[in-house]
Formats: structure tokens, sequence, C-alpha cells
């Protein structure tokens, strides 16, 4: 699983600021190499540096571009080693297509091949310049053209953030496997990788699904499905508070969440707990008669999640005479489980939008098992594709 953050942006504020902000909000995710590309109304110029947010923000300082319109990205290395050439945003070689993507393209050797032949160089180690000589070579003047046919051709993971030099109007997106959720203001539109790039300007957000192609302007939002046919998607309202995302003075956010514990616990049982008991009634849509049916409950998550799930893991053993299996995501998708029917698998994730974590989903669901999501974000791909959801309220 790749952690590379994006952001993207188009409206009325100064690009640049919403941008840099947006990938420090994103610095949780891991990265080694930074850059944003900015939209001037005439030409893309973009900007990459190796290490910090800060080191970019410096060299973004100096140089001063103006425009309303752009993507940023965080690069944690896979196809390539660190450097700025290969950090993100890429582009073909005429600076036509500039894009940001988080995943893994399985196929880039085999479309690299294929490119070459054709005479074309390539600057950098990476996948992600493939996919943006790809988008050159098939695009025909109508971009929703391009991008559904885009997607056949790839294969793997990859969330994109996509400019187009003469289109100084819209960002495209396109989702696969990598999560990617869009904002929509007052004459202004986002996406990011994660909800904390957004909540400073909107709290009225749409998850992608995979498969989905996005077009943002400060207008709105218009989507399509992979075959390019209008979908209307339900919009979510974030209640949180962007400070529950912030580090709140603590210096790093491990030591935030352990003196924050107490609290969210609290926050988390609050309204659950009658006369002594946990009452999720009204929340979950299985019956006791299908609680009474598993024979088996796995756990599986990544991360912290994965601590957590451990600890749960004691409980129920003490609890239930079940059989009780934790399993790291990455791990679980690619193991022989005996899954079936009568398999209750708890997946946790905080955000709801872990790649491996709903990589495991889809193998859960297609064994037949019940699935059940506990994250803390309502709406979120996870949410979505369990059949119960139980909301953390951390």
């Amino acid at each position: 699983m790749t952690l590379c953050g994006i952001v993207g942006y188009i409206g009325y504020r100064d690009v640049c600021s919403v941008l840099l902000d947006g990938l420090k909000r994103l610095e949780y995710r891991g990265y080694d190499s930074a850059g944003i590309a900015v939209h001037n109304k005439e030409e893309i110029e973009i900007i990459k540096e190796v290490g910090k947010v800060s080191d970019l923000k410096r060299i973004v300082s100096s140089r001063a571009p103006k425009g309303n319109i752009g993507i940023g990205h965080t690069r944690w290395a896979t196809h390539g080693g660190v450097s700025a050439v290969n950090a993100h945003p890429h582009s073909d070689g005429y600076k036509r297509f500039v894009l940001a993507h988080n995943g893994i393209i399985e196929n880039y050797h085999e479309l690299k091949e294929e490119l070459s032949a054709q005479g074309i160089t390539f600057a950098s180690q990476t996948d992600t310049e493939v996919i943006a000589h790809l988008l050159y070579k098939i695009y025909d003047g109508n971009m929703l053209n391009a991008l559904t046919y885009l997607q056949s051709r790839l294969r793997g993971s990859y969330a994109l953030a996509i400019l187009n030099r003469d289109d100084t109007d819209h960002i495209y997106c396109m989702r696969k496997g990598s999560p990617l959720v869009l904002g929509l203001g007052d004459g202004e539109a986002l996406c990011a990788s994660d909800i904390p790039a957004i909540l400073p300007y909107t709290r009225k957000v749409i998850y992608m699904d995979d498969g989905d192609i996005a077009e943002l302007s400060p207008r709105g939002i218009k989507l399509w499905d992979e075959r390019g046919m209008p979908i209307e998607k339900k919009s979510f309202f974030i209640e949180w508070d962007l400070s529950m995302a912030e580090m709140g003075g603590y210096p790093h956010y491990m030591l935030k969440e352990i003196h924050e514990q107490g609290g969210v616990c609290r926050a988390t049982i609050k309204g659950r707990v009658h006369n002594g008991k946990v009452d999720l009634s009204g929340e979950l849509a299985m019956d006791e008669e299908t609680i009474k049916g598993f024979k088996a409950i796995h756990l599986v998550a990544c991360g912290t999640s994965y601590y957590a799930s451990l600890i749960a893991e004691r409980v129920f053993e003490r609890w239930t005479d079940l059989d009780i299996k934790v399993d790291i995501a990455s791990e679980y998708r690619y193991r022989d489980s005996k899954i079936s029917p009568d398999t209750l698998v708890v997946f946790v994730s905080q955000s709801g939008e872990t790649a491996d974590t709903l990589a495991a989903q889809r193998k859960a669901r297609e064994s037949g098992a019940h699935s059940l999501a506990v994250t803390n974000v309502q709406g979120s791909t996870l949410a979505r594709s369990c059949d119960d959801f139980l909301l953390l309220k951390a």
C-alpha cells in the first residue's frame, strides 16, 4: 500500500497557499518528496523538491507562481529512487497534461515499452509518468473519452488528479483502489487523499468509488462511471472539527492520541451503554438471529487499528466461544482464510479509505461473509461497502 498524498484546488483563492496547506495536513501519511503544479492560464508550472513540505514552501515562495487552479502531491518512493525528478506532479513531454498519482500501475512496464516503441522518451523512473504520456497519446480533444479509455488501459491502483494545459477551468480526477475525496465549496472545489486537507474550505464532501471520473470546476462537480455515463452521488457533511485532526500543541500525533484516549473512549460509548449493558440497537442492520449464527469473527486492520484489534481479540475470546482471528489487511487479502457466510469480518479503519483494508473487504464480500465496518467516517468507502457500519465517534 502507498501512502502518498494528493490535493487539488480550483476556485478564487491563491492556489499555492491552499496546496501547501493541504500537503502539510497530509504529512501524517509519510513521504520523502513533495511538489505542486499551478496553472497560470497560459502554462502549467511544476515545482518539486526532495524533503519536507517546508522545503518545498521555501522554493515556492521564491518563485511565487500565480493562479487559482493547481494540484499537489507528497510522494513515498516506490518506482524510482528519491529525487526531485521522480517526485510528482509528472507531465508528458509537451506539458499538456500534468498529474499527481497515488497507487501502483502494475502494467507500467508493458505500457512504457509500447510508448517507447513510438519514440517517446521518459524523464523519470516512475510508473506515473507513463500515465501522462499515455493520456497525451490518446487525447482526441474530448477529455471524458480520453479518461474512460485510459482507465481501460491501466491495471493496478490509482487516485489521479489531472490538469490539462488547454483547459483552464477544470481539474479531472479518477480513482481505483486508492482513496480520493472531493470537496464542494461556494465557488470552489477540491480533491484530496483525506478529509483534513479539505476541511479548512468546506465540510461538504463526495467520496469517489472505483471507476469514477470527476470534473471539478468553481461551479460544481460532475461525475461519470467507468463507461462514461453520468452519475449522481450523495454528498456528506463532515461533523467533526478540524482541530481534531491537528496536533493541538503536542510535538507529534502519537503523544496527542495517547493523551486524548480518555475523551475518545467517552465519545465512543456515549449513548451506547444503558444499565451497564452495551446497546447498539438502531445502529446495526444485523439482528440477534444473525449474530447467533456466526461461528467465527475475523478482525482485519492496518497500523494502530490492527493493534486495537489485538486487544479486541482477547476480549472476544473471553466473551464468546467463537473462533477469533486478527490479521493485517495486506496479509488477509492473500491468505487462504476459511471465510464463509457464518463468518463475521470486522474491518477497522480510522478513515474508512485504507487501500489494503478495502481490498480485504472485497475478498470477504466475494466469499459471502458478513462484513462490519468500524470507522470514524460516515459515508467512507468502507462504510458504504460493508453490510453493517459502526461509527466510532472518536
